[in-house]
């Protein structure tokens, strides 16, 4: 598990783009650098793979997000 305040850098590039006369975010595409002292590579991958899949703010905007995830040792 990961906990709050492990996070040291996060970036977000999204893309807008006009549709149905007025704007949407189509998608959303996520870089993440953290150090998470006692993170096994494998629970870091779960945990970010499972905020990937059940982004709710993907769900709220119907749009495609990415991931880029990277613990730094």
């Amino acid at each position: 598990m990961l906990h709050h305040g492990a996070l040291d850098e996060t970036s977000c590039t999204i893309t807008l783009e006009q549709k149905d006369g007025g704007f949407a975010i189509t998608e959303s595409h996520l870089e993440l650098k953290a150090k998470v002292p006692g993170a096994t590579a494998e629970a870091f991958e779960k945990a970010t793979k499972a905020a990937e899949t059940g982004c709710p703010v993907s769900k709220l905007f119907n749009t495609k997000i990415t991931l880029d995830a990277h613990l730094e040792a």
